[in-house]
């Protein structure tokens, strides 16, 4: 196996993580409630749905990573860029496992975008204080079989592509119209 960096390898994850967390709550806390549920058509997720759908998703995958298994293979440098340009591809639709869809389980925005932050918050804490080589560690995962700092790589871009979903569902004539009759 490649010699890696722990400390760097931990930095870049908990940076990365950071940064789609802001991406994500500066898409999100922009919406006020009364727009949070509006779908841009029928059978399309809402803000609130995209927020209950990642933060589902953060927790799924942290499982993923707990519960694989040891990694013997070599690293695979040159799958991190691509897991994270898939992870981000909002070109490709992909259907989201039927435990991760949106459900109705948060009341409001506020109470998902909480949710979201604690769970964020657990997988950053986590990071920060494991001794782990994450990459020693093999994840089963619907995309690929990933190291587990693939795993973490994952996590923050596919949080990255839900924030662009956000911003299309913003922009969409839906949202726009509820809008323009409230001013």
């Amino acid at each position: 196996m490649a010699t890696v960096n722990i400390t760097a390898d931990k930095q870049v994850l908990l940076d990365r993580l950071q940064e789609s967390q802001r991406t994500l709550l500066a898409a999100a806390t922009a919406v006020l409630e009364q727009y949070a549920r509006i779908c841009p058509e029928a059978g399309r997720w809402s803000v609130l749905d995209v927020v209950e759908h990642i933060t589902l998703s953060d927790r799924g995958m942290f499982k993923r990573y707990q519960a694989g298994t040891e990694n013997t293979k070599p690293v695979n440098l040159g799958a991190d860029a691509f897991i994270q340009q898939v992870g981000r591809n909002r070109e490709s639709k992909r259907s989201a496992p039927e435990h991760v869809h949106p459900s109705g389980r948060f009341a409001s925005l506020a109470e998902a975008l909480s949710e979201y932050g604690r769970g964020r918050a657990e997988i950053a804490a986590f990071i920060e204080n494991s001794d782990e080589d994450f990459r020693r560690k093999l994840v089963q995962h619907p995309v690929m079989e990933m190291d587990g700092h693939q795993l973490f790589l994952l996590i923050a871009a596919h949080s990255e592509r839900h924030s662009m979903q956000i911003e299309e569902i913003k922009n969409c004539a839906a949202y726009q119209a509820a809008h323009r009759t409230e001013s």
